[in-house]
């Protein structure tokens, strides 16, 4: 329910008592079995899930602005996503896009 519930909610913000709540935990007893069963924080987890949507609207929506992108993958702000999608890819967002769309 937790995994559906982020999935369908991901482009706002989640606070973790929310999931927790789902889950029928506590904020602290959930972000601790979830670390135990995925060897990620919450927080980890929902990062990438939003960089992925991100990767995905970078490639087939060659229109978007990438400060677009940002917003409608539940970034709050271009320099956080920026710095996030680097860390996770090795590239900037603008790169991303353009080294994949030239590969096609």
């Amino acid at each position: 329910r937790v995994y559906e519930y982020v999935l369908a909610n991901f482009q706002r913000k989640i606070q973790i008592h929310e999931v927790a709540a789902i889950a029928n935990m506590s904020p602290y007893a959930f972000c601790k079995y979830f670390k135990k069963s995925t060897v990620k924080t919450f927080m980890t987890f929902l990062c990438e899930l939003r960089i992925c949507h991100a990767k995905k609207l970078l490639i087939q929506k060659e229109e978007l602005a990438i400060s677009d992108i940002c917003h409608d993958s539940g970034f709050d702000n271009v320099s956080n996503f920026n710095r996030t999608f680097k860390k996770l890819t090795t590239m900037t967002p603008k790169e991303y896009r353009k080294h994949y769309i030239k590969l096609q």
